[in-house]
């Protein structure tokens, strides 16, 4: 087997706190995107119960959530279709079961997204524990020089 072969590399001070402050922001960012994602996965969740009631619905009558405990009396006009926006305020007829199958993906493609944000997250954790402990390891030999040459100092 081949032996690894190891590279040094010399960074300043300055450098690995840059790289710190870069890793910070991007740890931040993962964060607001790993937020957005649980909340489009709960409106999926959401949208799909909302669904299944419909389609189950034995009469035209159903309260809907407004949000914030807020609740209205509604009657269906029909159970079949629902209306989807394509974008721009576009919006189309779709049948249930077609929209539950288009929620279904997008929660799959929602849940991929977070578990691999959750790994980015996990990385970019590491990577700042790893500059953390080079800085901390850092400050400690500039203490133990400074003692060193106090030492000296003091015997002159």
């Amino acid at each position: 087997m081949a032996e690894e072969e190891k590279k040094q590399v010399t960074l300043t001070q300055e450098q690995v706190m840059q790289a710190y402050q870069e890793n910070e922001m991007e740890l931040n960012d993962i964060q607001q995107r790993i937020g957005m994602i649980q909340s489009l996965l709960s409106e999926t969740f959401a949208a799909t119960e909302a669904l299944d009631e419909i389609k189950e619905a034995k009469s035209e009558k159903i309260m809907v959530n407004l949000g914030a405990g807020v609740y209205a009396d509604a009657t269906l006009e029909q159970t079949k279709t629902v209306k989807t926006t394509l974008g721009a305020n576009v919006m189309a007829d779709t049948s249930i079961e077609k929209t539950l199958e288009t929620l279904a993906k997008r929660k799959e493609n929602l849940e991929k997204d977070h578990q691999a944000l959750v790994q980015a997250q996990q990385h970019t954790i590491q990577n700042m524990e790893t500059l953390r402990q080079i800085i901390v390891n850092a400050e400690k030999a500039v203490r133990q020089v400074q003692q060193q040459q106090q030492q000296k100092n003091a015997k002159k």
